[in-house]
């Protein structure tokens, strides 16, 4: 019998210390998981461990509506609730700009910021315009690789190889400089 059936069965006696152990086993197996999941998406640990503890309330709750594998709801649950909180974060961001804002500081909002040319500068410098535009359009646009590929008249696994090497070759020049 797996440990999910083993929690269900607990459950539906409604057995608490058999629901503990069950839960603590389902736990020490997949907890390294999740967390691998939440940390490719997640930087704060805070915000990986409340994710990790939304995760298994999840998987406790629905317990009898898991349909596949536990691992793969699992990640699937962990990696929807690391969105759902950068998207949270995000909309709660963008409102205190809103709520910060009046006529005049349109202007100067608008404006990048000189350590932002700076640093597209020294990426310049690095990559060409053309590879720097892919990153770009890619990380704060949001577009997808085919329809970069498309506008710039590349394949989509070409835009997507010179997005990869741009990006790593910044990275190993970044690394070089803080040495």
């Amino acid at each position: 019998m797996s440990q999910l059936e083993k929690l269900r069965h607990a459950l539906l006696r409604g057995d608490k210390e058999k629901v503990d152990k069950a839960f603590a086993l389902l736990y020490g197996e997949y907890k390294n998981l999740v967390i691998y999941v939440l940390s490719g998406l997640l930087n704060r640990k805070e915000d990986i461990e409340d994710c990790l503890n939304e995760t298994f309330l999840e998987l406790y709750k629905k317990a009898f509506e898991v349909k596949g594998s536990v691992k793969s709801f699992l990640g699937t649950v962990a990696k929807n609730k690391a969105l759902d909180l950068l998207r949270k974060r995000k909309y709660e961001c963008n409102l205190e700009l809103q709520e910060g804002k009046d006529e005049g500081d349109l202007a100067i909002d608008q404006s990048p910021s000189n350590s932002y040319l700076a640093f597209r500068e020294y990426c310049l410098s690095i990559v060409g315009e053309e590879d720097l535009s892919i990153i770009e359009r890619h990380l704060q646009l949001g577009e997808g690789f085919a329809e970069i590929a498309s506008s710039l008249g590349l394949t989509e696994s070409g835009a997507k190889t010179r997005y990869h090497r741009a990006l790593r070759k910044i990275r190993e020049d970044s690394e070089e400089e803080g040495k």
